[in-house]
């Protein structure tokens, strides 16, 4: 075949990779090339050995498929996306491709079929790819903290759950919105709109709103308050936020919800001078405040996620003002302030889970890896070369491509990366003892406490910002060193990750840690008053000092006044309360790791 050829085939597979989700028609596609219809057919069909028909047919329900794996996809949509007329007509075409229905798709996802683009060289590379592997009952929309996505504990969270068996047990587990049934209230129906495509968004936010409202509605009727909560619910959804009905179907759910729960705790046939009923309901209502909590599968990675961003110290870094990284930074992150991705917390992180691992570095060795781990139904950890957000979870792989589930929640949202993309994978081997105790946990957080003292993370920070410094800087450096002050506050909020890492153990919420046996030490009543002083330090004290200044720095306008150098006198005693909570919170560590 010619060179004038490859490029001609070539330029035309390229124009139609650009316009699936478009109409193509023969004619149009050889009218780009310069060549008649019907000698590019045959050209194409001798080279391919398929019509150019049948090659955007494969490839549209290829895309197709993998389209349908994505949270809240729609088969009708999808159906339009690809030109197909009807939903019908698409998924009769759906199912001749893949051997499946499109409503299977997500649970019989190794039956999808994978028709890769064509690449006209010498020889005809691409079709279908029968090599594509995922790891069966491991859902691609498995969730990740929204704090970040791509970093080494984050990751390590996801895998762990996995691991557990509680994210398969959780994704499992149904929404239960029928508590009420036994005395449905007849005074608030339920109803659903007919709003077509926006019935089943408005159906889910009722149901949620209907059980938090007869949540509130059995608090409030056993105390004999008929009152509404002021507080609305709201409900953080992966769906379409756009959709009409949405936020009327939490609204109509929460006020159907609460008439319901009121209506169960003080019904005057059920519950009037009976204490013993009353309490039973009570004690129901709050088995299954904690039920609704614990089956989240949101839920139970961030906690998964706080708990391992706290333990290995990472919750507890403070961040130099020219960003040099610490000593302690060096222990837990490799590249930035979040990754925890050094080698020594990996370890860590590893050996307090009570998992053996093991680090492979050689791109001879990734493929053979990758393959036997996911035959054995376990997933990867992959650390690319490139970029800030640096680490993946492996779940499948397709030839010389890797698969990693959507990062839903997630800041951001990484493209799947390839063979030649990685740098190190780690690879997830027997569940064994744990190396590290809650105590080896508990003296790295001291460790990495002392260093912020001892290197006086803060000072340079109130130096710079105090009185007389300020005064003297220009508006423009002023704007730099707010800026700058910004920057580091929202690295604090780590501080929000402690605190909610020792609520759960103050508040023996703590089901997902069960694996982890010896942290149930922690939930020892002897350490509730001291973990109730970090968490109002950490949380409500920390927490808005900066937001306060994050707010300075994005409100205030510098317009020269005099009474503008007043703000580094702010700025400088907000910072020493700052640092003065990080002191007295190391002291407070200090008496629990004793007392451990």
């Amino acid at each position: 075949m010619s060179l004038k050829w490859i490029k001609i085939l070539s330029d035309a597979i390229e124009y139609v990779e650009k316009n699936l989700t478009n109409e193509i028609s023969v004619k149009e596609v050889s009218s780009t090339v310069h060549i008649s219809s019907s000698h590019f057919q045959q050209i194409f069909r001798l080279v391919t050995d398929m019509t150019i028909g049948d090659y955007i047919r494969n490839r549209r329900l290829s895309l197709a498929g993998q389209e349908l794996l994505k949270p809240d996809s729609k088969i009708i949509d999808i159906a339009v996306q690809y030109q197909y007329d009807t939903q019908e007509g698409f998924s009769k075409a759906f199912a001749r491709f893949h051997g499946i229905s499109p409503s299977d798709a997500r649970k019989r996802k190794d039956k999808l079929k994978n028709f890769k683009p064509l690449s006209i060289n010498i020889i005809v590379q691409g079709g279908f790819n029968t090599m594509r592997t995922l790891i069966d009952n491991l859902p691609l929309d498995i969730p990740f903290s929204g704090f970040c996505g791509t970093t080494f504990i984050n990751c390590f969270s996801t895998v762990f759950m996995f691991l557990e068996n509680d994210m398969q047990k959780s994704s499992n587990k149904e929404l239960d919105v029928n508590y009420t049934s036994k005395k449905p209230s007849t005074k608030y129906p339920k109803k659903y709109p007919r709003w077509g495509s926006a019935n089943k968004e408005y159906k889910y936010c009722y149901d949620l709103g209907y059980q938090k409202g007869f949540f509130e509605g059995i608090d409030s009727g056993l105390k004999n308050e008929y009152e509404k909560p002021e507080d609305i619910y709201e409900e953080e959804l992966n769906i379409n936020p756009d959709g009409q009905g949405i936020l009327s179907g939490l609204d109509a759910g929460y006020e159907d919800g609460f008439a319901d729960g009121y209506y169960h705790a003080w019904h005057k046939n059920s519950f009037d001078n009976n204490e013993n009923e009353r309490q039973k309901v009570n004690d129901e209502v709050n088995e299954l405040k904690n039920s609704n909590d614990s089956d989240s599968q949101k839920s139970i990675q961030e906690r998964y996620f706080m708990l391992f961003d706290t333990m290995c110290g990472r919750s507890s870094l403070r961040c130099r003002y020219d960003d040099r990284p610490t000593k302690a930074q060096k222990l837990v992150c490799e590249m930035d302030f979040y990754d925890g991705g050094a080698d020594n917390n990996v370890d860590f992180l590893f050996g307090l889970a009570g998992y053996n691992y093991k680090k492979i570095d050689s791109l001879n060795d990734f493929e053979s890896s990758v393959i036997k781990s996911i035959n054995s139904g376990i997933p990867l950890i992959a650390k690319v070369k490139d970029g800030s957000a640096r680490f993946r979870v492996i779940v499948g792989y397709d030839e010389d491509s890797l698969i990693s589930p959507y990062y839903t929640n997630a800041q951001h949202k990484p493209e799947n990366p390839a063979y030649d993309d990685i740098e190190v994978l780690y690879l997830i081997e027997e569940k064994t003892k744990p190396r590290y105790t809650a105590k080896d946990a508990l003296k790295r957080i001291q460790m990495v406490m002392q260093n912020n003292i001892d290197t006086d993370l803060w000072g340079e920070y109130i130096e710079k910002s105090s009185f007389s410094a300020f005064f003297e800087l220009s508006i423009e450096d002023r704007k730099k060193l707010t800026s700058r002050i910004e920057a580091t506050m929202w690295h604090t909020f780590n501080c929000h990750n402690f605190a909610s890492a020792l609520e759960y153990f103050r508040d023996k919420n703590t089901a997902q840690y069960k694996n982890i046996s010896d942290l149930k030490k922690l939930e020892d009543a002897k350490f509730f008053d001291l973990f109730n002083e970090i968490i109002n330090h950490c949380y409500d004290s920390t927490h808005a000092l900066a937001w306060s200044l994050i707010a300075v720095n994005k409100t205030v306008v510098y317009n020269g006044d005099h009474s503008e150098s007043f703000l580094g006198a702010i700025i400088e005693r907000t910072l020493k309360e700052i640092k003065d909570i990080d002191i007295r919170v190391f002291e407070k560590v200090n008496q629990i790791t004793d007392m451990v």
